[in-house]
């Protein structure tokens, strides 16, 4: 069985509602009733009675939370001993968005595999909401993200800058593409600036990145993945709008003792 389910299983029972629990476990509420559906599906039996404003065990519900939580806590300190010896075993996971592997992360993986040639690595391609919940349940030791999480165990650090330049292919700023970078929201309610219109609101800068080079469009792109199409000459900087800083996280587990990988990351980054 996926201990997924139980895990929501039991945060359903002490949250009292899907939304709420939705929350915490950093889900959709709808994906938390999916998961509740497939938990009472295997186990033959509804789990909870459900009512307006709230929600309560059935019997079956009842006899199912020690097993649930017998079941997990035998899985954390499974995790915590293999985790013992992440070291020993020369193993690492990193995540980080797609954004981010290619505008910051695109050549550390090589030079951190020839930094330390003993070491096996995962390199993960996530959402920040996934992040957090992977390096909480420690099946992620490190990932990279644009605001440093609230969340409770979870430690970070700024590590880096990525440059981020205001383009268009002739330097005017028509047709604006939003990319939810923190540091734009910082910028435009700071400011004595009208915050554009955007004609398309882009989940990924390489989205814009396309719309501007064939639509005409402009957005803020990191310089460091546009810089090789300014030099073709193919992209402009627009004069009219400043350049923006965004501050990039280094996030941990209070709990997890990669140490080394962490310590070679935050030199490498820092020093970029």
């Amino acid at each position: 069985m996926d201990t997924e389910l139980l895990k929501t299983f039991l945060e359903v029972h002490r949250c009292g509602r899907f939304s709420r629990a939705a929350e915490r476990l950093y889900l959709t509420q709808s994906a938390v009733s999916f998961r509740i559906r497939q938990l009472e599906q295997g186990m033959g039996h509804p789990l909870f009675v459900r009512q307006r404003s709230q929600l309560s065990l059935t019997p079956a519900g009842e006899r199912l939370v020690p097993h649930a939580e017998a079941i997990l806590a035998a899985l954390a300190r499974a995790r915590q001993e293999l985790g013992a010896h992440s070291l020993s075993d020369r193993h690492a996971s990193l995540g980080a968005s797609g954004d981010l592997w290619d505008a910051v992360l695109g050549d550390v993986v090589p030079r951190l595999c020839a930094a330390l040639p003993e070491l096996t690595l995962r390199a993960e391609v996530a959402s920040e909401r996934e992040m957090r919940r992977y390096l909480l349940e420690q099946r992620l030791d490190l990932g990279v993200m644009l605001e440093p999480p609230k969340t409770e165990g979870l430690n970070s650090e700024a590590m880096a800058c990525l440059d981020l330049w205001p383009v268009s292919v002739d330097g005017t700023q028509t047709r604006y593409a939003h990319i939810g970078w923190p540091a734009l929201e910082t910028h435009f309610s700071g400011v004595e600036v009208e915050r554009p219109i955007p004609a398309l609101m882009a989940g990924s800068f390489r989205i814009a990145l396309n719309y501007v080079l064939h639509a005409g469009g402009w957005a803020y792109l990191p310089y460091s993945y546009i810089s090789r199409i300014l030099q073709q000459q193919r992209l402009q900087r627009i004069t009219s709008a400043p350049p923006l800083s965004q501050p990039v996280y280094l996030v941990w587990a209070k709990q997890n003792d990669n140490v080394r990988v962490r310590q070679w990351l935050q030199s490498t980054l820092s020093a970029q």
